[in-house]
């Protein structure tokens, strides 16, 4: 048995997202329709006939290949109906190694050794199965925003057939997305698709007949995650995203969800809002990679 590195056009995309499916590590970011958008033309590591499968975003410049983690994935999950041990593990990291020239991208801590370990990076997540009240588990600091906004009565709602001229004005609310185009149009895509599999789309929190904040999220099997989210200049004085992210979560609890996915947190201020919500570390790792 070994991998097989096989091209998108090739992959077997009824296997591949069922392996995804089926893993207990299944999330929406290793479905086939999300990697083509996040990652055009990527290719699958395949171990013996989709038992298990890997993303991976191999790119070329300068006829050098080169793999990368590309944006709108936290970090990458092998995907398996069988046990990883660590010769597989081992040996996924070999065939990454000969098949690109240099290779800096991040993946779950499998709790495997490796000397490509560059550094350990911070996820968070909130596990809603044993919480009875979720206000109980949130920081006062969240706890005060939600209060505030409660009493100027906001209005959570579903947004469908979102133009994407708003969303890119909105999203552009956001310091970080203001000068990210490409990255701007790959979330108004991935809100489409996310939208069009049934998946989640976009929720907006309204106030009066103003949309204050706006979050993509989505929701596979019994996880939600959260793609992106921003709020306009008086949405963010007023503590409109706690309390829009707050009433996502709330519903999806009351739905009986199980995991809530951050998506990030890495950065000392994501961290101190995710925590806020009562998030806590998940690790995963950095591998660099150099041939030579």
């Amino acid at each position: 048995m070994s991998w097989q590195l096989i091209n998108r056009y090739n992959i077997n995309e009824n296997k591949w997202n069922e392996v995804v499916s089926l893993s207990r590590s299944r999330h929406i970011t290793g479905l086939s329709w999300y990697l083509d958008i996040v990652s055009p033309q990527w290719y699958g590591l395949v171990w013996d006939d989709y038992q298990i499968i890997f993303p991976f975003a191999k790119k070329t410049k300068l006829f050098f290949p080169y793999f990368l983690q590309p944006p709108m994935i936290t970090y990458f999950r092998p995907f398996s109906l069988i046990d990883i041990n660590g010769e597989i593990f081992q040996s996924l990291i070999s065939v990454i190694k000969k098949k690109v020239i240099f290779a800096d991208f991040y993946i779950d801590d499998l709790g495997f050794k490796s000397k490509y370990i560059s550094d350990c990076r911070i996820n968070y997540l909130l596990r809603l199965e044993d919480i009875e009240d979720l206000r109980s588990m949130m920081s006062e600091h969240h706890l005060r925003k939600i209060k505030k906004m409660e009493k100027n009565e906001p209005c959570l709602i579903q947004l469908t057939n979102v133009p994407t001229n708003f969303l890119n004005d909105f999203l552009c609310n956001s310091p970080y997305m203001l000068n990210e185009t490409e990255l701007r149009n790959i979330i108004i895509k991935l809100g489409k698709n996310i939208e069009q599999y049934q998946l989640g789309g976009w929720w907006g929190l309204k106030i009066k007949d103003t949309i204050m904040a706006i979050a993509l999220i989505s929701i596979y099997h019994d996880i939600l995650v959260f793609h992106s989210f921003t709020a306009n200049d008086k949405g963010r004085k007023s503590g409109a995203t706690h309390y829009l992210i707050y009433k996502i979560i709330e519903n999806f609890k009351k739905s009986n969800g199980k995991i809530i996915d951050f998506d990030g947190g890495n950065e000392e201020k994501m961290a101190f809002f995710y925590q806020g919500f009562g998030g806590k570390p998940y690790k995963y790792l950095e591998l660099k990679i150099k041939k030579w």
